[in-house]
């Protein structure tokens, strides 16, 4: 990352991490290196979304995980059913005798009312670890589609700003100055503003039932205003949630 530079006789002398290194000087190498820092940034930002979706899955694994949870649970339910009438007369030989008088109609003999006491214990024994299961698959999926999301928008932001420094290096003029002025290159704001927007996909995938609901209504960009999105980043946020529901009304279509 670019930290500072000073220009003497054409050459720009640069400071970053790994020490001192130097290139031709031109009249646009502030912007130069600001872009590389950006792209940076950008590249550091790819990084760490892809390291997080490699460990939660893809959505596809996730909705298997989840569709095998609703059938370990059904099989559990056969498999109680099974010892109760079938399995446990046979194999135990635990006989099966008529209850008179039941008080409930379903309940006729002895393994009847077994069943119906094993069946909720087996619900009550499952259920948490289950549901802790299925809801955290739901999280992770919910997770994965925001990290794309954002990565969608990155991977374009990369592309962009990529192309503003070939074009950059493209244009600039050489330049045979001395300025020993150590100038600083601070890429915060960028910094800032990229956290920011990120921060306004996941809020968008989070909440979009109900950001739909106002765009509908007409007053969207109320009710962004009152979220205290800055306000030169309404149209993105605005642009975002539009581009998120055209693709679920895509998928919806397949």
């Amino acid at each position: 990352m670019n930290k500072d530079y000073i220009s003497i006789n054409g050459s720009t002398i640069i400071s970053d991490e790994k020490g001192m290194h130097k290139k031709e000087t031109h009249n646009s190498i502030g912007v130069e290196l600001e872009l590389e820092n950006e792209i940076e940034i950008i590249e550091i930002n790819i990084a760490c979304l892809n390291q997080e979706k490699d460990k939660l899955g893809t959505v596809e694994e996730n909705k298997k995980f989840k569709k095998g949870s609703y059938i370990f649970v059904a099989l559990m339910f056969i498999f109680v059913i099974a010892l109760c009438k079938w399995i446990m007369p046979v194999l135990v030989g635990f006989p099966e005798i008529e209850i008179p008088n039941a008080r409930f109609s379903f309940i006729k003999t002895n393994m009847d009312a077994l069943l119906c006491t094993m069946l909720p214990a087996c619900f009550i024994m499952l259920a948490p670890i289950i549901g802790k299961e299925i809801l955290g698959t739901n999280s992770k999926i919910k997770r994965i589609q925001t990290i794309e999301e954002q990565l969608e928008f990155l991977n374009n932001e990369l592309s962009q700003k990529k192309a503003e420094l070939e074009e950059i290096r493209k244009i600039s003029k050489k330049e045979s100055i001395t300025d020993t002025t150590i100038h600083s290159i601070d890429n915060s704001k960028y910094r800032a503003s990229l956290k920011e927007r990120l921060a306004i996909l996941a809020y968008i995938k989070k909440y979009r039932n109900k950001l739909k609901t106002y765009l509908a209504k007409g007053n969207l960009i109320e009710e962004l205003r009152g979220l205290e999105i800055q306000p030169e980043d309404i149209p993105f946020a605005e642009t975002a949630l539009k581009r998120v529901l055209e693709k679920e009304k895509s998928y919806s279509q397949e």
